[in-house]
């Protein structure tokens, strides 16, 4: 299946329910993704129709993580960088649904994602799996539901963000989805969240450990 009814998109993608009726959908991960047409034209509204945004990718203008894509359908997850012609936008969300944020050109090599399994590969060496597909191979120690900054220059993972007491997190799942707060109590699977005014309960399944909090 490569399109579904406007009508039955993720809540997250910023799209009117009114339109054509079909929207493209990304290659794959659809759940935890979104076509990076629906970026060029929706939310930076760079193309008012799928065949300008098209044409920008087939001047080979955009990068997604510092390669260039070729597919409109091509997806895009939580904190990839966007590089159109040399201007940076980070994936976020905003107001429950995802936006994208101007970064700096120091901020567009690297970016956060969640550990969801790991495993020793061919000569005892750790490989990460995070949740926007990809795989890296690791010298640092890390459990499931921690999370990785990537760095793109170097194709590594420079840093592990541990899930644990005092860390910052957002929640990517459930109602309270793209708010930030502190883990105040982890046990188990139970999480306490502290947000703004209130403590919550979490899982691990339903946060991301970030390194910041998001500006009020």
């Amino acid at each position: 299946m490569t399109h579904l009814k406007r009508n039955s998109v993720p809540r997250v993608w910023p799209i009117e329910r009114k339109g054509t009726t079909f929207i493209a959908l990304p290659l794959h991960g659809m759940k935890n993704s979104i076509p990076v047409l629906v970026i060029l034209r929706d939310i930076l509204g760079l193309a008012s129709k799928r065949k300008e945004a098209e044409q920008i990718i087939h001047m080979k203008k955009v990068k997604i993580n510092g390669e260039i894509i070729h597919e409109d359908k091509f997806p895009v997850t939580l904190f990839d960088v966007v590089d159109l012609d040399g201007k940076n936008y980070r994936l976020v969300y905003n107001q429950r649904k995802y936006g994208v944020q101007e970064i700096a050109e120091k901020e567009a090599h690297s970016k956060i994602a969640k550990v969801t399994g790991k495993s020793m590969v061919k000569g005892k060496k750790l490989q990460l799996n995070l949740n926007d597909g990809r795989n890296y191979l690791s010298t640092h120690k890390a459990k499931i539901n921690d999370s990785a900054i990537v760095n793109f220059k170097e194709k590594k993972i420079s840093e592990i963000l541990e899930l644990k007491k005092g860390a910052k997190i957002i929640f990517i799942t459930g109602k309270h989805i793209g708010e930030t707060g502190k883990i105040d109590h982890v046990e188990g699977e139970k999480i306490i969240i502290e947000l703004a005014n209130e403590k919550i309960n979490g899982t691990s399944k339903s946060i991301m450990v970030v390194k910041w909090l998001k500006k009020k």
